[in-house]
């Protein structure tokens, strides 16, 4: 694995999932709903100091400390004598589709069975392998139906006298880091980025000007992040992803980000640039675009700068500004406010509270 991982880009099999997304211009997040999809492998390297077994799933249900100890010894009578087997080869496991939304939505999953491993056939060959064919006592009875690959550690060995025949696997943590995704599954959905790829980037206009609150800047980076189409296999986000993504990066409050996603879900569902640009023409704007002319209100307010008190009363009226959300553009109660608190910028106070100006007596 090593060498597949540190010959050229152009000559290398694998890559890691962030060095995939560049190539391909998906997110990661792109490409681990590819992996819940059952459309992309993803996989992940064995740790060090971890061993893989082919075992079967009958003998990792006598590791099962709710199994009660009639059954247990009725049943290890039956597998007495069949061992799990170790698969030195396997350097590489394949995620579930449960892992790759976890890992998603929590940057880690815990597992320790998984239906697929990958070998190195060659110096860089991989090879996907199903689980091996177990010990079948006296001819009679075929394990392979339930065949898995359980992880544990190097010095296990259930061979060996004293050690406990039906122990657990132990659990692996899977992060980010650990993710690899190979270049042929790539090329099979055709997600890597072409040299000469003249997509239509994603632009909605927006741009930073001085009254532009970070609020304001981070719910357009999200746009981008989420709905840029010109990224090959591009998928649309799921709006928990969204609001998660808005409470991490941008420190929204709950309702605020739940706000700020159905802004996007909104206003770039079926989004086409073309089309786009010749409504924004026609002054036919989207809710996004919304929030940033509530926004443009702010460009003649006086915050103040220093010690100078600001004038409150050079602020956009807020009732003025939910109602235009709510009338003109169908903004629900909790959007528009969402929206005005988005667009608010970071300094200005919050208007209604008693204030004192410093006159300097």
């Amino acid at each position: 694995m090593k060498e597949a991982e540190t010959t050229s880009a152009h000559n290398r099999t694998m890559y890691s999932i962030v060095e995939a997304a560049a190539l391909t211009e998906c997110s990661v997040e792109n490409l681990l709903q590819h992996g819940e999809l059952r459309r992309l492998p993803i996989l992940a390297r064995v740790p060090d100091g971890v061993l893989v077994y082919c075992t079967n799933l009958d003998l990792l249900d006598l590791a099962n400390p709710a199994l009660d100890e009639l059954t247990r010894r009725m049943r290890s009578s039956y597998f007495d004598g069949i061992y799990p087997l170790a698969r030195r080869d396997i350097q590489l496991l394949v995620l579930t589709p449960a892992d790759c939304r976890l890992v998603n939505s929590h940057g880690e999953s815990y597992q320790s069975v998984f239906l697929t491993g990958v070998a190195f056939g060659g110096v860089s060959d991989l090879v996907f392998v199903e689980p091996t064919a177990l010990d079948v006592r006296d001819g009679h009875y075929d394990l392979r139906p339930s065949r898995r690959f359980a992880c544990y550690p190097v010095e296990y060995d259930p061979r060996a006298s004293g050690a406990p025949m039906r122990t657990a696997p132990m659990k692996i943590k899977l992060t980010m880091d650990m993710l690899r995704v190979r270049r042929d599954d790539l090329e099979a959905l055709e997600l890597l980025r072409a040299v000469d790829d003249q997509s239509v980037k994603f632009d909605n206009g927006f741009r930073v000007e001085p009254h532009i609150s970070r609020g304001l800047i981070c719910l357009n980076e999200g746009a981008r992040r989420f709905w840029d189409r010109s990224r090959l296999g591009w998928l649309p986000p799921r709006p928990k992803v969204v609001q998660d993504w808005f409470r991490l990066n941008c420190k929204f409050s709950v309702k605020v980000a739940e706000g700020a996603a159905q802004i996007l879900l909104t206003s770039y569902k079926d989004w086409d640039q073309g089309e786009y640009e010749t409504k924004k023409a026609r002054n036919e704007i989207n809710m996004f675009d919304a929030v940033v002319e509530v926004a443009a209100g702010w460009k003649n307010a006086d915050l103040g700068r220093g010690d100078r008190a600001d004038q409150i009363d050079t602020y956009p009226d807020k009732q003025e500004s939910l109602d235009l959300l709510k009338s003109r553009f169908g903004f629900a109660d909790h959007t528009a406010l969402a929206a005005w608190l988005i667009a608010k910028p970071d300094d200005a106070k919050v208007i209604g509270r008693p204030r004192e100006h410093d006159d300097g007596m």
